[in-house]
């Protein structure tokens, strides 16, 4: 599983904005794509799948960290996978037999984000 890599060194002016496109279905501000409007430290920083569930775990990190947000930083392409399944149904009977077979396949496209855990000054 990733695990959030400690930010090390100087604290800077980090980027703010006035307004922000934030989540807060998670129990933490998420910034998307976007800055908060107040100052703060960068605590650390993870890239995993963008998922809910990753998302999820990707907050409960910054929350141990005691992260007051996070920022999306990035999104990106990050592989597919498929999956299918598929059923025969046979009947035998004398001169002969007839098959039935049925199938499903799905294919889902992966994308990634980075996610900065941050803190307020």
């Amino acid at each position: 599983m990733p695990e959030f890599s400690q930010y090390s060194g100087q604290q800077q002016n980090w980027p703010t904005q006035p307004g922000s496109f934030v989540n807060t279905q998670f129990g933490l501000p998420i910034y998307i794509h976007s800055y908060p409007s107040r100052p703060y430290n960068v605590l650390g920083y993870l890239e995993t799948l963008e998922t809910p569930v990753w998302v999820r775990y990707a907050v409960g990190k910054a929350k141990a960290l005691k992260a007051d947000a996070m920022i999306v930083s990035e999104g990106g392409y990050a592989g597919s996978i498929s999956f299918g399944n598929a059923y025969t149904n046979a009947n035998v009977y004398p001169g002969g037999f007839n098959a039935n077979t049925t199938g499903a396949s799905v294919s889902r496209a992966l994308t990634k984000a980075e996610f900065i855990a941050i803190k307020w000054r």
